[in-house]
């Protein structure tokens, strides 16, 4: 599960990344740029307590600017449509707005507002830190246990 935290700096930081993006400047130039502005310094006084995870985030939204730029046409990410004003990635043989694939999916919006194939109004939904709350394997949760005696709907029911 992922949790979508929006705040007011967040939003600038992401504003101020794609400035930078669009003036041509180096990419990686971008982060250490945030480092140093208002908006950053606001954010982490006040969340102070999760100030790892935040950075984390930044690094990782810059990190995926950075691939969206530099990514090849045969990306995953490239491969959607807009779908009722949102970006819309494929799943099976249908497109799903619902699907999300980190910070790249929010540098598309980006994109899109620049091309004006989407309203200003559906980024500003998209603005924030895509914080994921966990996930486990499920191959994995057998090996915690020494004997699983039965699993449901996993045999097949013996004819007589």
């Amino acid at each position: 599960a992922e949790a979508l935290i929006q705040l007011h700096n967040i939003a600038d930081l992401q504003k101020l990344a794609w400035k930078m993006k669009m003036e041509g400047g180096d990419l990686k130039l971008i982060l250490p740029a945030l480092k140093v502005a208002e908006a950053y310094d606001e954010l982490l006084r006040d969340h102070a307590g999760v100030k790892n995870i935040l950075n984390a985030q930044i690094a990782k939204m810059c990190s995926d600017l950075e691939a969206w730029v530099n990514g090849g046409r045969d990306e995953s990410f490239r491969d959607y449509q807009i779908i009722d004003g949102k970006v819309a990635y494929k799943k099976g043989v249908a497109y799903d707005s619902k699907i999300s694939l980190g910070y790249v999916t929010l540098w598309a919006y980006f994109s899109e507002v620049e091309s004006k194939r989407i309203p200003d109004a559906t980024l500003e939904e998209h603005l924030g830190l895509r914080i994921n709350c966990g996930q486990f394997s499920y191959a994995e949760i057998p090996k915690r246990y020494e004997l699983i005696l039965g699993v449901t709907g996993t045999l097949v029911p013996e004819m007589p």
